[in-house]
């Protein structure tokens, strides 16, 4: 088992992390509707997955070489 007082400070770095985010601007919403929040987060994720393949592509490159 994992002691209350490790879970406690694991929860507490991860709010500081996000207040640290926020307070950045590194947020979405809020949404009026859920469908709203399903495009917001599958643009994020199409953003994501573009920066991804291009280091990808990159790397396959240099494998091949």
């Amino acid at each position: 088992m994992t002691p209350k007082t490790l879970i406690d400070s694991r929860v507490l770095a991860a709010f500081r992390e996000s207040m640290e985010d926020f307070k950045a601007g590194r947020y979405s919403g809020p949404f009026d509707t859920a469908e709203q929040a399903t495009a917001s987060l599958k643009k994020i994720a199409g953003a994501r997955r573009a920066s991804n393949t291009s280091r990808t592509a990159s790397s396959h490159r240099a494998e091949n070489l």
